[in-house]
């Protein structure tokens, strides 16, 4: 793995369920992440990603954190 993916499913896996106090992490907000930081990668010929998804599913975080790494 590469170290921005390593560092996208740290914050999602252990950084974000740990500031909230969460048992485990939710897992749609790390599959949104991770298929973000996919088309974001260098190795990815899309430049557009729509994400269309409920409240909750960690749309937001995803784009505050991949803004950050990216």
């Amino acid at each position: 793995m590469n170290k921005r993916l390593n560092d996208v499913l740290n914050f999602f896996e252990n950084q974000l369920p740990a500031h909230y106090g969460c048992l485990q992490p939710r897992y749609t907000h790390v599959q949104t992440a991770v298929s973000i930081a996919g088309i974001l990668s260098s190795y990815s010929s899309t430049n557009t990603f729509i994400v269309h998804a409920p409240v909750g599913t960690g749309k937001t975080f995803a784009q505050k954190e991949l803004n950050r790494l990216f």
